[in-house]
């Protein structure tokens, strides 16, 4: 086989996370690119997006263009000797094409066949930003022997993944016993927890049956924390961070910062990051809520969500160099597409409710576990799954980036869907297309670059 040989690319090493090896370049080799690329110039590059599995690559000059465009038609050597075009520039340019297997035409879907179970309201705190607004049992919440019979007929019906959270799962007494069932059941357990009642017995005896854990800490020390937490969970919260990661349990802590104190003592909030970070340099990530969610204490302001995205933002580049880049660089590392946010995914309340959203307060309940067969409620999901997947939607489903962006979230940019307590009988052509705009592509066109330089630069 006669191979690429030129100085610039001989014994190169790829150096980047999604591929990490040497590749020797067949020089009489043409590329099949899928048939549907973009090509969108923005901030001096160019974008080269395939539409229909969201691989991509940027481009830096029209020298670059031109021999890609020569790729598409010809070989690599004939592509080569068409045209001036140099070592560098064509490394950068075949590396690429490489490295994001731009011919790759498979993709891998985002759904994970997720249940997210409320096991009870009650809760121990009274945070005032709670979007579930928790503290009190709802009446009539699920039995013991109704819980179990969820995860059992969820894992028959192909389910893979269950959430636990509510509320506070400790609250419940029998909570040891459904999660060693859920694992038995065969399903990968993640639970949402406050940390504050968790013990030293009680990790014990279930470790080996959690998967991954997410502990909500809202402050960067006890004071800060007491604000929303009360007095002294700070101190509790750590302690079972301390005795998860002892088991080698990932975890992730989530931390919602109140706007003013996230406007007036940002770099305390990176500070503590940065020593969580230190301390448990393995399985811990901290993360923080992407946007305020409406709560106990009310409504949120436009004008306040908008800051509080802005500067969540923001702490993300001080605590990790950069912005929340990292679910993006996952997807590109695994090939997969973005089609969906998590709608159509079960949530099921403590006391039965069954909605395709983890955010409860904002849809109505489409039926209950009590009224209907579990075969019944895994159909209409998938149905909701199905009509909210972007290829439904307008203007999404013509937009290159579709993959990359999934539309966003369905409650905010697409009320109509989520509104229908009739998801089977419910015709999206009546949906009103999502108000799309070029700063919004921007945004996502600035984030592919970032993460191209980043990996590539």
């Amino acid at each position: 086989m006669d191979t690429f040989s030129s100085p610039f690319f001989s014994n190169s090493l790829i150096h980047m996370d999604l591929v990490k090896k040497e590749k020797q370049i067949d020089l009489d080799y043409q590329y099949k690119f899928p048939d549907r690329l973009t090509e969108i110039p923005y901030n001096k590059k160019i974008i080269i997006v395939a539409n229909d599995t969201a691989r991509y690559i940027v481009l830096n000059n029209e020298n670059q263009l031109a021999f890609f465009r020569a790729l598409k038609n010809m070989t690599i050597r004939k592509a080569i000797e068409s045209r001036y075009v140099s070592d560098d520039d064509i490394r950068f340019v075949l590396i690429q094409i490489e490295a994001k297997q731009l011919e790759n035409t498979n993709i891998v879907t985002t759904h994970r066949n997720h249940l997210q179970l409320f096991v009870t309201q009650l809760c121990n705190l009274r945070c005032p930003h709670c979007y579930m607004s928790s503290g009190e049992k709802l009446a009539n919440e699920l039995s013991t022997k109704e819980i179990l019979s969820i995860l059992d007929s969820f894992s028959k019906n192909g389910g893979r993944f269950v959430t636990f959270t509510g509320g506070e799962v400790c609250t419940r007494t029998d909570f040891i016993d459904i999660v060693k069932y859920a694992k038995y059941t065969g399903l990968n357990v993640e639970i949402f927890t406050n940390g504050t009642l968790w013990t030293k017995e009680l990790v014990d005896n279930i470790s080996d049956c959690i998967d991954k854990v997410q502990i909500s800490i809202d402050g960067y020390d006890e004071e800060s924390n007491a604000k929303i937490r009360g007095k002294g969970n700070f101190h509790k919260s750590l302690n079972a961070v301390r005795l998860f990661h002892k088991k080698g349990i990932p975890i992730r802590i989530a931390i919602t910062p109140q706007l003013d104190d996230l406007l007036h003592n940002r770099p305390k909030y990176v500070d503590f990051t940065k020593r969580l970070l230190s301390e448990y340099p393995q399985n811990l990530r901290v993360v923080f809520t992407g946007e305020l969610l409406d709560g106990r204490n009310g409504k949120i302001s436009i004008a306040n969500k908008k800051a509080y995205i802005e500067n969540i933002e923001q702490l993300y580049i001080d605590c990790y160099g950069t912005s929340s880049d990292w679910p993006m660089i996952n997807r590109l590392r695994e090939g997969k597409i973005f089609d969906n946010c998590s709608f159509g995914e079960l949530a099921i309340s403590s006391n039965g409710n069954v909605s395709f959203c983890g955010r409860l307060p904002y849809l109505p309940s489409v039926t209950n576990v009590r009224d209907v067969k579990f075969d019944e409620i895994i159909r209409l999901s998938k149905i909701a799954k199905q009509k909210s997947n972007i290829n439904m939607l307008k203007p999404c489903k013509d937009c290159a980036i579709k993959y990359i962006c999934g539309g966003g979230c369905r409650i905010e940019h697409f009320p109509e869907l989520i509104k229908s307590t009739d998801i089977e009988g419910f015709d999206v052509n009546i949906i009103k297309p999502r108000i799309c705009n070029e700063k919004q592509k921007n945004k996502y066109y600035d984030l592919m670059i970032r993460i191209n330089d980043k990996l590539f630069m």
